[in-house]
């Protein structure tokens, strides 16, 4: 009987210790809107006072930084003003001493600049410096050093470059000087890099993707080098029959080796490697799919305990919580377009993304928008997270070596960026459902492109009479990548040139003012 009255009173504590943990894991749904031009997010942290930032990319050209505390509600908002430039920021961690540090692009009418800005937990600006070296700039981050300092990869993800530096890593000390930069090249493929972490001894696992010169084909790539970036060993996945794409989006180093998040054979994949590159484990999870907004594709974080949160598009946000060994523990839907998922103080996770979803048009009028969504440590969120079913199959993963080259290439220049805060308006929901933008009727929003098909150059008409209104043209090729990009408001009549498209359909989108226009544009040769 003591003995039962024991373990009764055992139970009832444990149950209560697990209530009152749960208990303190609190959840929200908040959604951002700027209604003056709308915003995007790119990338996000969390701060040592449990908050978290967010940045990305206002549509009247300006990049944007915001910080949020714990419960979601907005402390701070900077965004990066100058009339003559495109600017974004792309990338953020925060420092131990709550200090902040955002890579991103400043693009001017002469020449594309890699931006980082250091700054205070208040949002002052500490220093900024300007970085020169690709022709143009995409998919940017920004990693801590342990050694001191910050590592910046950038990729030029336009594939019909005729340059063949697609990439660059930078190494910055504390104080935002140059230690060294670097680009990497090939023979036969230009390479083009999403991520990098540092291994214990200070050495690097960069990952990402190369093309092929010749057969257009994409191949998921991992390399290690040195500290000073020189490549150690480079190894290329061999794609599975019928697939002509792999991509490695992120790479976190563990005690055994390194694991890989990427897109294989067109799902969500986690490839884990030794040190030496020889592959342990493979295994594939839901559909993979590309954003609408952004070009973010999936994040991945290694937890204390060893095991993986991750954040992937699917066919909305999704994110997957694996063990130590890559076997999904849950898996949940979130209603946005995904960009990270970062562990929250409390146990739980935060989720930070875009809308609107394409669907059907419903209100809020003000968008883009930034959606963030807190989560317990079972990934249950409120009204805009829900349960999916778990996938997962194993494959064999086979790596070819290949031989990479590193070079010189960047120089730090003088920078000087103005600084202005601007009104964002929270709502507890979801991101908006909708079809068209900003009510404009469908046939309002559409391009007109001439002649199409087109074999290289071509001409728009759209109903835009003010050029001020203006933002940018992008293209995008039908795996949803963002080939070419625009800020020249003449090139619209006078023809627009990209360089060499294979043949095929691609998107074409006109950002003007609060308005997106769109057409599709086949290439024929």
């Amino acid at each position: 009987m003591k003995n039962s009255s024991l373990f009764l009173l055992l139970s009832l504590v444990f149950s209560f210790v697990v209530s009152s943990s749960a208990a303190q894991q609190t959840v929200f749904n908040k959604v951002y809107y700027d209604d003056m031009s709308g915003f995007h997010t790119l990338g996000s942290d969390i701060m040592p006072d449990h908050g978290y930032v967010m940045v990305g990319k206002k549509y009247d050209n300006s990049g944007h930084i915001m910080k949020i505390d714990s419960s979601g509600n907005v402390e701070w908002t900077r965004q990066l003003s100058k009339p003559d430039h495109y600017s974004e920021i792309n990338d953020v961690i925060s420092n131990p001493d709550s200090t902040i540090v955002t890579a991103g692009l400043v693009n001017t009418s002469s020449e594309p600049l890699l931006n980082i800005v250091k700054w205070s937990k208040a949002g002052d600006t500490l220093w900024t410096r300007n970085l020169d070296g690709l022709a143009s700039f995409s998919s940017i981050s920004i990693r801590r050093s342990s050694a001191g300092g910050y590592f910046i990869t950038a990729s030029n993800q336009n594939f019909y470059t005729l340059s063949n530096n697609t990439s660059q890593i930078l190494k910055l000390d504390i104080n935002g000087e140059l230690v060294w930069s670097k680009t990497y090249l090939s023979d036969d493929y230009l390479i083009f890099l999403n991520a990098i972490d540092e291994l214990p001894d200070f050495s690097l696992i960069l990952a990402g993707y190369v093309k092929n010169k010749e057969s257009n084909e994409f191949h998921l790539f991992i390399s290690h080098t040195d500290e000073a970036g020189i490549p150690l060993w480079s190894e290329m996945l061999e794609n599975p029959e019928g697939f002509t794409y792999s991509e490695a989006f992120d790479v976190s180093v563990t005690p055994e080796g390194f694991v890989v998040l990427a897109k294989v054979a067109d799902r969500t994949s986690l490839i884990k490697t030794e040190f030496t590159g020889t592959p342990l484990w493979s295994r594939t999870y839901s559909w993979s799919g590309w954003s609408m907004w952004t070009d973010t594709s999936g994040k991945i974080t290694r937890l204390p305990d060893g095991s993986f949160i991750i954040a992937s598009v699917g066919y909305m946000g999704e994110i997957t919580k694996t063990d130590t060994s890559g076997f999904p523990e849950w898996v949940q839907s979130v209603f946005m377009e995904i960009v990270d998922v970062v562990p929250s103080s409390d146990g739980g996770y935060t989720a930070f993304g875009n809308g609107p979803i394409l669907g059907v048009k419903t209100v809020p009028n003000y968008i883009p928008q930034i959606a963030a969504y807190k989560t317990d440590s079972e990934g249950n969120g409120g009204s805009c997270v829900y349960s999916l079913i778990q996938e997962m199959q194993n494959y064999t993963a086979t790596f070819n070596s290949f031989n990479i080259e590193a070079f010189d290439l960047g120089a730090v220049l003088s920078s000087i960026i103005t600084i202005n805060s601007f009104p964002v308006l929270v709502e507890d929901t979801c991101v908006a459902y909708v079809g068209g933008v900003n009510n404009q009727e469908p046939d309002n929003n559409s391009l007109r492109i001439f002649p199409n098909p087109a074999t290289d150059v071509f001409s728009i008409e759209i109903p835009v009479n003010n050029p001020n209104n203006y933002g940018r043209l992008e293209i995008i090729s039908e795996e949803g990548r963002l080939v070419y990009t625009c800020n020249d408001f003449t090139s619209l009549s006078n023809g627009i040139n990209p360089g060499y498209f294979p043949e095929g359909i691609y998107l074409v989108r006109l950002i003007s003012g609060n308005n997106d226009y769109t057409g599709k544009l086949m290439i024929r040769h």
